[in-house]
């Protein structure tokens, strides 16, 4: 009787891996690798309470009003930065960085070699 069980085990054992191979076509598109392809495009991220600014060359950022528009957050891809307003005018600035919001473009002077020129609201969608 114990020879019938292994037998009849193996049986099943060996239905099972055949009838596993013939749905591995149905499953062929699956893909298991948790880190992407490489190919996906970057996630679409909007910081919450900001505007998106769109500029020239496909470059953009973000603005946060702060204080009643004493302060604005800037949003870029790689920093984030506090800028005081400078004088009575939509002019921030930290000494290194300076956004011009007066107008009807914005520009941004990141740092000497990264300029924003041309720059627009992007529309809510």
């Amino acid at each position: 009787m114990n020879k019938l069980c292994m037998k009849l085990s193996l049986l099943f054992l060996a239905f099972s891996f055949v009838s596993a191979c013939s749905s591995l076509d149905k499953v062929k598109d699956v893909n298991l690798w948790p880190f992407g392809n490489g190919g996906d495009a970057p996630r679409a991220y909007k910081p919450a309470n900001s505007t998106e600014y769109a500029c020239e060359k496909g470059k953009k950022f973000y603005v946060r009003t702060l204080d009643n528009g004493a302060n604005v957050w800037l949003m870029l891809s790689d920093r984030e930065v506090l800028l005081p307003r400078v004088g009575t005018e939509k002019v921030y600035s930290n000494g290194i960085s300076r956004l011009d919001m007066t107008g009807a473009d914005v520009s941004l002077e990141a740092n000497a070699d990264n300029r924003y020129i041309g720059c627009k609201v992007v529309p809510i969608k």
